[in-house]
């Protein structure tokens, strides 16, 4: 019995850590951390992206590949931009700071 409970344990932690976890900065961290403002550059990298700015970016879609970017905490976009595909996208969870 005590073998399968080691066996199971090893199964749950290969299963844990084939995926990436999701990576949070400190604010002193994050405000050192790369802001990436092209979208194609940040793709390259996405468990790297922990800002991107798409204000400078005249975009009607919001992009979709947003969500690849796991680690994401700040993300800046222009003041009374427009867009049409916003309903697509997952709820997250806004920050306080």
């Amino acid at each position: 019995m005590m073998k399968w409970n080691y066996i199971l344990i090893f199964i749950v932690w290969m299963v844990h850590s084939a995926y990436p976890q999701p990576v949070l900065l400190s604010p002193e961290k994050l405000q050192r951390a790369k802001t990436y403002t092209i979208l194609a550059n940040a793709q390259d990298n996405p468990l790297r992206v922990y800002k991107l700015d798409l204000s400078f970016q005249k975009r009607k879609e919001f992009p979709p590949k947003i969500s690849e970017f796991k680690n994401l905490q700040k993300l800046i976009l222009r003041r009374k931009q427009q867009y049409d595909s916003l309903e697509k996208l997952k709820p997250i969870k806004q920050s306080t700071h």
